[in-house]
Parts: C-alpha cells; sequence; structure tokens
C-alpha cells in the first residue's frame, strides 16, 4: 500500500483520534491483498466522514443521494471510546 506524506507518514486534521482505527483497517486490507495474490474477491467501499465532531453536516444528505453505491453487507464503523492510551481496545457489536 502506497502512503503519501512526509517519511511514509499520514498528516491531516483529525488523524490522532482514529488514525489507529483506520490504519487497522488499511493494514488487514493490505495483508488479504497479499496472501491473495492482489485479489480481495469481496468489493470494499469507504466512506470516510470527517466532521463528526461539528453533528455531520451533510452526511444525510450524502448518504442519501448515494444509497444505492453505498449498499453493502456489512459496515464497518472504526470510532469509539479507548480504555486508556496504551491498552489496545477492541469493541464488537
Amino acid at each position: 500500500m502506497a502512503y503519501s506524506g512526509r517519511r511514509g507518514r499520514i498528516y491531516g486534521r483529525g488523524t490522532a483520534d482514529n488514525k489507529g482505527q483506520h490504519s487497522v483497517n488499511l493494514a488487514s486490507l493490505e495483508l488479504v491483498l497479499r496472501a491473495r495474490a492482489g485479489r480481495l474477491r469481496f468489493n470494499v467501499k469507504f466512506l470516510m466522514e470527517m466532521g463528526e465532531e461539528v453533528g455531520s453536516p451533510g452526511m444525510a444528505a450524502v448518504t442519501e443521494l448515494h444509497r444505492e453505491e453505498l449498499c453493502a453487507d456489512l459496515f464497518l464503523a472504526s470510532d469509539g471510546p479507548r480504555v486508556d492510551a496504551v491498552t489496545p481496545t477492541l469493541f464488537l457489536g
């Protein structure tokens, strides 16, 4: 997976609170690609919404407008609380 940014790091506003979750998802996808000779054998759609702290303005309208394109068998949301800064935390539901 090619990363943009400086010295292989990704920089951006709001990355501090979500970079771990997104990094795990992308790294896992990369491992699946390696294990399957570059073929996922399933479809992947990413919707990265960055306005959650201001109430996600426009999110309902965008998802309604693109309802068909966003249709999926699985929805994985990567956000949530941490037990503390050093303990890996995984919540499933």
